[in-house]
C-alpha cells in the first residue's frame, strides 16, 4: 500500500513539472483583432511579441531545470509550485506571433 501511494505521489509530482520551452506549442489566437491593423502596426506588434518571448523562455527553462532537480532531490516540482512555470504565457505569445505573421502574409506586408 505504501509503495502504491509513493508511486502515485511521484507520478503526480513528475506530471506537474514545467515543460522545456521547446515543447510548448502555440495556442490559438483569433486574427480578428489584427485584420484591421496596418502593416506598420502589425510590425510593431510582432516586435513586441518577439521582445517578450526570450525572457519568458529563459524563465521557463529555469523552471524546468529547477523542477527536475526538485523532483530528484525532494520529490516535488519546486519551481512549478512557486509560480515559475510560464507555459501559458509562452503558448499565448507564440500563438499571437503565428497569427500576426499569418495576417502579415495575407496583407503582403
Amino acid at each position: 500500500m505504501k509503495l502504491q501511494t509513493l508511486s502515485i505521489a511521484l507520478l503526480l509530482a513528475v506530471s506537474a513539472c514545467a515543460k522545456p520551452p521547446a515543447s510548448i506549442v502555440p495556442s490559438f489566437v483569433s486574427d480578428a483583432g489584427y485584420r484591421t491593423m496596418t502593416c506598420s502596426q502589425l510590425t510593431s506588434e510582432l516586435a513586441r511579441v518577439n521582445a517578450q518571448l526570450p525572457s519568458l523562455e529563459q524563465q521557463q527553462s529555469n523552471a524546468a531545470t529547477g523542477d527536475a532537480v526538485g523532483v530528484f532531490l525532494v520529490g516535488v516540482p519546486i519551481s512549478s509550485l512557486g509560480g515559475g512555470d510560464v507555459e501559458g504565457q509562452i503558448s499565448r505569445l507564440r500563438g499571437e506571433r503565428q497569427t500576426i505573421q499569418s495576417v502579415m502574409i495575407s496583407k503582403s506586408c
